[in-house]
């Protein structure tokens, strides 16, 4: 195509040059992400529970400890309770920013690591055998992610 010549008036294209569509695609709806930071750390912690270990159970202090989920070494309800709290994050990702809505943030950030707190130690009570008193229970890099990725929405609800 020479340089400077234009396309209108040319089959499929609009008065000002550009495709029928408007340039865009054929669907125009889209939802704009409000706060992009929250959205990385939503996902980071949902990554992050998802694929490593939420505590590590580990037959004594020499030997590295073997990872363990968090719905394995929890339990059910505060597995619910922590995806029900990031849910509500990943909502407030596409929301008008509002003063309720970093209170909202803020107190399920505080909550959520609570929460985290609440249920390393029931892990730990669930995995410790009175039978080895050698064993150790240590958190592992999820619970990290996710107290990290608390405070750090905690600090941006602020």
């Amino acid at each position: 195509m020479l340089r400077g010549a234009s396309l209108k008036g040319a089959p499929g294209s609009n008065s000002r040059g550009r495709g029928v569509s408007g340039g865009r695609g054929p669907l125009r709806f889209s939802l704009p992400i409000r706060n992009q930071v929250l959205l990385l750390l939503v996902v980071g912690a949902g990554v992050s529970v998802g694929l490593s270990g939420f505590v590590g159970d580990a037959p004594n202090r020499l030997v590295s400890g073997t990872p363990v989920s968090l719905w394995a070494a929890s339990g059910t309800l505060p597995t619910v309770g922590m995806a029900a709290l990031g849910a509500v994050w990943f909502a407030a990702c596409w929301l008008q920013p509002s003063r309720p809505l970093h209170l909202a943030v803020g107190v399920s950030a505080a909550a959520l690591l609570l929460l985290a707190l609440v249920a390393a130690g029931q892990a730990a009570v669930h995995l410790a055998q009175p039978t080895k008193p050698a064993a150790r229970i240590s958190l592992g890099p999820a619970f990290w992610i996710v107290a990290a990725c608390a405070v750090l929405v905690l600090g941006d609800a602020l």
